[in-house]
């Protein structure tokens, strides 16, 4: 495997939250929906640079979607190293209010148009955003690429891509955690639980899936032993990370096309 030289516009995530409509927070924050052309064709080319909703109320920042949605153009990339990137310094909470002013993160680089020399080790796909207008079909989703250190010699997955371990850093935070199912469980009450990071009950991380919900999982244990990625809110319970799943579209196995299969 050889590294990979790739092109990439720098983007500093960070994330709208909802906004109460009644309040002043979050000015910027928008729940445009998105226009009637892009929910009859389905197809990306249609949805605005701003982005937009299908789903009443959502807010969105539609300056980071402009900054997801960029596209490339004719200025020379600036050839840049992992250490570089690791030395980014981050915004405090003066520097940055959510869906308001983005200029304390241009000025550390946001938007720059960069070139990595990295191992691409996988190519993930992402559920449905604001920025491609909620569109369902994988093929109009963010993928997310892998990227490790070209120092690094002969890496894997399994050693060198931050997954459940990572996520004790995150804690509190709507995130994805992707790893392999080292075992699925269902409790007498019906709860199922998929461990990653580890079996039962030395897991670092657990996908629970409430018995409630559990009539939308009907073939869960299919999951035991494969990579998946799993999206939501990441909290503790007894010790253990853990994200609740109510929905299909949580969890997305890697290498199919859907979400939730």
């Amino acid at each position: 495997m050889k590294p990979t030289r790739g092109i990439v516009f720098l983007l500093l995530p960070v994330f709208c939250s909802a906004a109460d409509p009644k309040s002043g927070a979050n000015p910027q924050c928008t729940s445009t929906p998105c226009p009637k052309k892009v929910l009859q064709t389905n197809k990306i080319a249609d949805c605005p640079d701003a982005g937009c909703t299908q789903t009443e109320g959502h807010k969105f920042d539609p300056e980071l979607d402009k900054l997801k949605n960029i596209r490339s153009d004719e200025r020379k990339p600036d050839l840049q190293s992992f250490e570089w990137i690791k030395g980014l310094p981050n915004p405090g909470p003066t520097d940055y209010a959510k869906c308001g002013n983005r200029d304390a993160l241009r000025r550390i680089g946001e938007g720059k148009k960069i070139t990595v020399m990295a191992w691409a080790l996988k190519s993930e796909t992402q559920g449905p955003e604001s920025c491609n207008c909620d569109l369902p079909r994988a093929e109009n989703h963010d993928s997310h690429i892998v990227l490790v250190d070209p120092q690094i010699k002969n890496p894997t997955l399994a050693t060198d891509k931050s997954s459940s371990v990572e996520a004790a850093k995150h804690i509190g935070e709507t995130a994805t955690v992707t790893g392999k199912v080292d075992g699925f469980h269902r409790s007498g009450k019906g709860n199922m639980f998929l461990n990653m990071g580890g079996k039962y009950p030395n897991q670092a991380f657990t996908a629970f899936i409430p018995s409630a919900n559990a009539s939308q999982f009907p073939n869960a244990e299919q999951y035991e032993g494969r990579t998946v990625s799993v999206s939501g809110k990441i909290t503790r319970y007894q010790g253990k990370l853990e994200i609740k799943v109510t929905s299909p579209s949580q969890i997305h196995q890697a290498g199919s096309p859907d979400s939730g299969r």
